[in-house]
């Protein structure tokens, strides 16, 4: 199980090393994939934030604002065209991709995060160690491994309710999914925290044991096990 410690803490490095960008479709004119740095742009006033968004640069927040600085990923000529512009730049990274794969990948995982690999386990572990209330289900191979690129890549989900084999019409269903894009780490985290909330509050906790108890919940914490193994790294 994940602790919650490492759950925060993947949370506040999510935007510095799994926010890996390409190059923007309508910034960059090459489509030859250049190395991306994390660098800091003075943003005094609002019409510097939206000349920063109508050139397409990746901000590391979720939500930029003016009156200071922003930190945008930027490949080298996206830089150069910003202080052209009289956006002067700091660096903060100077190679995000160096940075992950040393920083994430160096004990060979990802880290506090799941890989494909360890997120199959735990669901298998947590179906076996909780079959009364869960039920794990193979939804069919993902794309590679249906077109034959790749073998035993499967898209998993796991249902969590006091009746997991039955399908009780009175009961409501509700239906939490991850991993829908590459790069998006952190969702796969979130399913499976909150499957272990589940199943190890039952018949502790009398909120949790009333919604497993009243509720069908399904669980897909990894919807694009393709494109989460491309970020794995190489060897994954």
């Amino acid at each position: 199980m994940m602790k919650r410690s490492d759950l925060i803490a993947s949370m506040v490095l999510s935007v510095l090393l799994v926010v890996i960008p390409g190059v923007s479709s309508s910034f960059a004119e090459s489509s030859v994939v250049e190395a991306v740095s994390l660098v800091s742009v003075p943003v005094a006033h609002e019409v510097h934030l939206r000349e920063l968004v109508d050139l397409d640069v990746d901000f590391a927040s979720d939500r930029p604002r003016s009156g200071g600085h922003e930190a945008v990923f930027v490949t080298e000529r996206q830089r150069a065209h910003l202080e052209t512009l009289g956006y002067p730049t700091a660096t903060l990274l100077e190679d995000v991709q160096e940075h992950f794969d040393t920083t994430i990948n160096a004990a060979g995982d990802l880290g506090a995060y799941h890989t494909y690999d360890e997120m199959v386990a735990e669901l298998h572990q947590i179906a076996a160690e909780h079959p009364d209330i869960t039920r794990l289900e193979n939804l069919g191979p993902s794309y590679c491994t249906r077109f034959g690129y790749e073998e035993d890549r499967y898209i998993w989900a796991l249902k969590v309710s006091d009746e997991p084999e039955v399908e009780d019409p009175d009961e409501p269903e509700v239906l939490f999914l991850g991993n829908t894009h590459a790069r998006e780490l952190i969702t796969v985290e979130i399913p499976l925290f909150l499957i272990n909330e589940l199943v190890d509050g039952y018949g502790i906790d009398p909120d949790i044991t009333r919604r497993v108890d009243e509720r069908q919940i399904w669980f897909v914490p990894m919807l694009n096990p393709d494109g989460h193994i491309v970020v794995e790294g190489p060897n994954a």
